[in-house]
């Protein structure tokens, strides 16, 4: 089966996650259980769909881990939670743009994960069973394109510097830019935001990029990098000793290691681009996401701990913006949709309990997780209004970075009534 039929027979499938009865004559059901009955065939269908979703949760998960993190949740909230595509959206914060490109990644990373599991069935099966040739072995391009996806849905847990992972890379293709007899000249890179790619990610399209380039006959090969607000520019311009025979960038777009850098980065939310500039020169352009960093919302009414909590956030990916009443709160709130709101309970005017349950009543701020900060112990009472969690101050700053990270990678689940995926 080629992978552009089998990531849509497992999109298909996984719209009907909850009935079995349909699962159970599905296209996808019958090549994965050809020798079961009916009923064991929705059923096992719908049990493998929900463990590669699951597969799929990054198993440590920090603030700049967005890109395996997003892509499960998407799943989670779409296909096992039943909540329609525009609340799956509004929960995650993203635009109908960003909701398409992280769904269509979704999908891909699931049905690699499918096919891996499809793969270790047949496996199973032929080690109990003697091979009769009903069951036809999986192509080595499709085995290549699992492994793509399962390395291409590897989280970024810290952020990748691309000096230190460009110059790693240059120490592995030396010995054969030396055998090439290619010079590589890499301009000094200006201090840069980190990469939102896992660096073994990073390095394998660093590396697989620069092979590629090397073998194709260049003399020289110069690399750059510019940044950009939400991302990095790395540029490889290349230099021929003689004229290619055919478009340098026809050479470029057959070559398998070129596919692998283009698939790696596509998962990760980059892109991958050949230009050419004349017949003996042209330029490979990486475009590679940079750690954003998560608006912070902090509410309280003493510049001291404002001017602490902001420290304490300064360094690890995040953006304090402060409001030291309710009003400020709730106009901010609206205005920048912080990814979370850190909310004193003693403040003046209004205190921290109504502006909670005024940001839960608000469609625009109801899916905003809450951490409720005070000197008070009231935890059963945030718990029971809805926050997200609870901090009694004095809070360290460990403390808070931790309770960030766990309710930034939780969503607040949609208060719509779900509607189930049909």
């Amino acid at each position: 089966m080629e992978r552009a039929v089998f990531v849509q027979r497992v999109l298909s499938a996984v719209g009907h996650l909850d009935d079995s009865t349909e699962l159970s004559d599905h296209p996808l059901a019958l090549f994965l259980f050809p020798g079961r009955t009916t009923n064991e065939r929705g059923r096992e269908l719908a049990d493998l769909l929900r463990a590669a979703i699951d597969e799929l949760r990054p198993a440590d998960v920090t603030e700049t881990n967005l890109a395996a993190l997003r892509r499960y949740q998407y799943l989670d909230l779409r296909y096992r939670r039943g909540l329609r595509a525009s609340h799956v959206a509004r929960d995650l914060g993203l635009s109908d743009r960003q909701a398409r490109r992280i769904h269509q990644e979704a999908i891909e990373a699931l049905a690699g994960v499918v096919w891996a599991q499809r793969q270790r069935i047949t496996e199973s099966a032929t080690r109990l069973t003697p091979a009769t040739g009903s069951v036809p072995e999986p192509a080595p391009a499709s085995d290549l394109e699992v492994e793509i996806i399962r390395l291409g849905a590897t989280p970024s847990l810290d952020g990748t510097s691309l000096s230190e992972a460009l110059r790693s890379a240059l120490g592995t293709v030396t010995p054969l830019a030396t055998r090439h007899e290619v010079d590589i000249e890499v301009v000094p890179l200006a201090p840069l935001s980190l990469i939102a790619i896992d660096r073994a990610v990073l390095r394998q399209v660093l590396v697989n990029l620069l092979v590629a380039l090397i073998e194709t006959g260049v003399r020289r090969l110069d690399v750059s990098a510019q940044a950009g607000r939400e991302a990095v520019e790395v540029t490889f311009t290349t230099h021929f000793r003689s004229m290619p025979i055919g478009q340098p960038n026809d050479q470029l777009q057959h070559d398998e290691l070129l596919r692998v850098v283009q698939r790696l980065v596509q998962l990760q939310a980059g892109s991958v681009e050949v230009q050419t500039l004349d017949r003996a020169k042209y330029v490979v352009t990486l475009t590679l996401p940079v750690i954003q960093p998560a608006t912070i919302l902090l509410v309280d009414d003493n510049p001291d701990t404002l001017r602490l909590f902001r420290r304490y956030l300064s360094g690890g990916g995040y953006r304090p913006i402060e409001a030291a009443d309710g009003h400020q709160a709730l106009e901010l709130a609206r205005q920048a949709r912080p990814r979370a709101i850190v909310l004193d309970v003693m403040l003046p005017s209004q205190d921290g309990w109504e502006i909670l349950q005024a940001l839960q009543n608000d469609l625009m701020t109801e899916r905003i997780p809450v951490v409720i900060c005070s000197v008070l112990h009231q935890e059963e009472l945030a718990q029971a209004l809805g926050a997200a969690a609870y901090l009694t101050k004095p809070v360290s700053r460990d403390t808070l970075l931790t309770t960030l990270r766990q309710v930034l990678t939780h969503p607040v689940a949609s208060r719509v009534p779900p509607e189930r995926v049909g």
